[in-house]
């Protein structure tokens, strides 16, 4: 079941949002973010709102790394959960 789920989630996914290279300060919906690079989370934090679904799951995709900085943060609203 581990590496089913790791595989869909590896997956390049064809309903997959283009977004920005720095995601602080924005808020984002269950999907699918892709990144034709690294995704920044430089500065501020960045909001996962569930839209109070039962089980809302965020993907972020990037071809190279995903980037924090130590004063950051992401916040989960509206039925968001960590384990999603």
């Amino acid at each position: 079941a581990v590496v089913v789920a790791h595989t869909a989630a590896m997956a390049v996914r064809l309903d997959g949002q283009a977004m920005a290279i720095e995601i602080g300060g924005l808020t984002f919906t269950p999907g699918t973010y892709r990144s034709a690079s690294v995704i920044n989370l430089s500065a501020g934090t960045v909001t996962l709102d569930g839209l109070n679904e039962v089980n809302p799951v965020f993907r972020f995709q990037a071809v190279t790394t995903l980037v924090t900085a130590a004063s950051t943060s992401i916040v989960l609203v509206n039925g968001a959960k960590a384990e999603n």
